[in-house]
């Protein structure tokens, strides 16, 4: 019974080796070879590493966030669906969303800002 289990093993692993080899979208040479991604390269563990310590330094610099705040997109919004041609849906155009969105945090951010300086001059 083992052996035949080990006969099974070795069956399914060794085609799926043989087809790693033989594929045509790596060479061979590259198997088993490690492969160090940039700090550009989204989501890789340089990326971030790069972006905690971004977060890291302006903490240290400006102290702790006094707010932590998200911000969602949503495509029935006016300003995106009034730039849609009438068979057009908001994920045809994500350069009318991506602008939008865009926009929209630049004048939450304004508005955030303009708030805060008024406050200032009260107190």
């Amino acid at each position: 019974m083992a052996e035949k289990t080990n006969l099974q093993y070795e069956q399914i692993y060794t085609k799926e080796l043989v087809d790693a080899n033989t594929a045509d979208d790596m060479p061979t040479s590259m198997i088993g070879q490690r492969i160090v991604l940039p700090a550009s390269f989204i989501r890789s563990p340089r990326d971030i590493r790069r972006r905690f310590l971004d977060a890291m330094a302006l903490v240290q610099d400006g102290g702790k966030p006094d707010i932590f705040l998200t911000m969602t997109c949503n495509p029935k919004w006016p300003e995106i669906q009034n730039e849609l041609l009438p068979w057009q849906k908001a994920e045809d155009r994500p350069d009318v969303v991506s602008r939008v969105f865009h926009a929209k945090i630049e004048d939450l951010k304004e508005q955030l800002l303009n708030r805060a300086k008024r406050q200032a001059v009260e107190d």
